[in-house]
Parts: C-alpha cells; sequence; structure tokens
C-alpha cells in the first residue's frame, strides 16, 4: 500500500533529506476507510505514529521527520516504515 519516495533519509537537521515521504493509494473504497501509518524499530516496536485517520479513495502523503513519539532522534539505520489499511465495516484494528 505504501510507497518511500526517498532512498535517502538522513534525519541529521542539516536540512538534507530530513523528512521521509511516505506516499500511498487508497482502492476500491466507497466510503472514508481506517489507514494508520506506523515507523517501527527494527525488533518490531513501535516508534512513531504518523498517522492514523480515515481516507477515501485516492493518493495520500504523509511526512516523517525521524523522531520518535516523545520528539526524540533516533539511532542510524534502526526503524522501518509501512502503512496499513483496515476495512471500515470490519471495525478491527
Amino acid at each position: 500500500m505504501g510507497v518511500l519516495e526517498s532512498s535517502t533519509f538522513t534525519p541529521n537537521g542539516d536540512g538534507v533529506n530530513d523528512v521521509l515521504q511516505i506516499d500511498y493509494v487508497v482502492l476500491k473504497v466507497n466510503e472514508p476507510t481506517a489507514v494508520r501509518v506506523l515507523i517501527h524499530d527494527l525488533a518490531g516496536r513501535l516508534v512513531r505514529e504518523v498517522y492514523d485517520g480515515a481516507d477515501r479513495a485516492g493518493r495520500y502523503a504523509r511526512s516523517w521527520d525521524g523522531l520518535d513519539a516523545g520528539g526524540n532522534g533516533l539511532p542510524r539505520g534502526t526503524t522501518s516504515a509501512g502503512s496499513r489499511s483496515i476495512s471500515a465495516t470490519s471495525g478491527a484494528r
């Protein structure tokens, strides 16, 4: 579902490649559908929730600044990004 736009992401505050853009497309839904964009560390622990909302069919872009939920920087090479869609009719999360 999600596509990471930049292959180089270096959130070190120098103004170059400090933000990762996560693009995704929602398809084949007739009403807003629950979508979450999450950042996890390599052990699978949630680092940051970039987006938790409901999107209609279409293209979307969310950005992540490389910080965890507390606003702290993370060590290099320790995260993965992804997106997930949950059926709005199932109520599952």
